[in-house]
């Protein structure tokens, strides 16, 4: 759901085979196409201000393999913009396949073995200058929380955040 709750987020199969996210004002009257036919579109969330969506993304085989975070404007005006962009790494210790990932190496090809890391509970700061989110990108394979600037740089790993599963993140605003 928007901040204003006259419109609701979410992703689809488009008619060319790819993902898209789109905007639908609630009563259904009218829907818009922010992104366009890209495999491997996650979740989606409102900026606070409800004029941008920040979204996760991993891109399919068949494309350049990459996945990460990137953030449009939600009235469709321009591209989306990766805020973090990743290529797959090489293969996890064990090669143990995690639910819900779709990699080369969980399902046996003969493509080089890689594992595409993997971008979640994404989440924007109460003043709309910070998003959050939990990745195995640390070179280790262990799950992190990371903070960011929305307008981009590199994302601040949060040390004590370390886990073997993807984090649930929420900001709540410090009361004085």
């Amino acid at each position: 759901w928007s901040p204003d709750g006259k419109s609701i987020a979410a992703v689809g199969l488009g008619n060319h085979g790819g993902d898209m996210a789109v905007v639908i004002d609630v009563d259904g009257s009218h829907m818009l196409q922010v992104i366009r036919w890209i495999s491997g579109i996650g979740e989606l969330a409102w900026s606070p201000d409800g004029t941008q969506l920040a979204g996760t993304l991993r891109t399919a085989p068949q494309e350049t393999e990459r996945s990460g975070v990137f953030v449009v404007k939600a009235d469709g005006t321009e591209k989306y913009r990766w805020r973090v962009e990743v290529t797959p790494q090489g293969p996890r210790l064990g090669g143990a396949r995690r639910h819900g990932l779709m990699t080369w190496y969980s399902h046996g090809s003969a493509q080089p073995h890689r594992v595409v890391k993997t971008f979640s509970s994404l989440a924007w700061s109460p003043d709309g200058k910070t998003l959050a989110f939990s990745s195995d990108i640390a070179p280790s394979g262990a799950f992190y929380v990371y903070t960011m600037p929305v307008e981009g740089g590199e994302p601040k790993r949060i040390e004590l955040a370390r886990s073997a599963w993807p984090q649930q993140i929420m900001w709540q605003p410090q009361s004085d």
